[in-house]
């Protein structure tokens, strides 16, 4: 009788034993769970803040344009790192949500190429805009190049 209640003791101590690991696996778990979402949101924070303190410069091949003639339009952030990808839509102005046609779409390098082609010669301007997705909140940087029509 003494084996079998010393076989259960025994029994029970090492089912302890592994249930308090277990428990301190668990919470261990817990704390890093909670730790990498904050480190996701510190990360989100700072992709972020590189974005809105970044500038896009256009550069096209030549000022000067013929009306129906496609020229190349280079486009460059300040910042030079990678970029979280985004797409890069032409705007009617610097202002305009509504009217838009995308260019290029998930782009994560700072330096881009697309092309202008002026369909009229009042048509002097190319206003573009670069969209970001930060967890399903859209920012929004634009820019603008201006070009003399021949």
């Amino acid at each position: 009788m003494n084996r079998k209640i010393l076989s259960f003791l025994i029994l029970f101590s090492i089912i302890s034993c592994d249930n308090a690991k277990l428990n301190s696996l668990e919470n261990r778990i817990v704390e890093l769970e909670t730790e990498n979402k904050s480190l996701e949101k510190k990360i989100a924070q700072a992709n972020f803040n590189k974005i809105s303190a970044s500038q896009i410069n256009l550069f096209p091949d030549n000022v000067f344009v013929r009306v129906g003639e496609k020229m190349k339009v280079r486009g460059k952030f300040f910042e030079q790192n990678s970029l979280p990808k985004f797409n890069i839509y032409e705007t009617d102005s610097i202002y305009s949500k509504t009217s838009r046609k995308i260019l290029l779409e998930n782009v994560t390098d700072s330096s881009f190429e697309i092309f202008f082609e002026p369909r009229n010669k009042t048509q002097n301007k190319m206003y573009i805009s670069a969209e970001f997705d930060f967890n399903g909140e859209k920012f929004e940087t634009k820019s603008l190049v201006q070009f003399v029509i021949k």
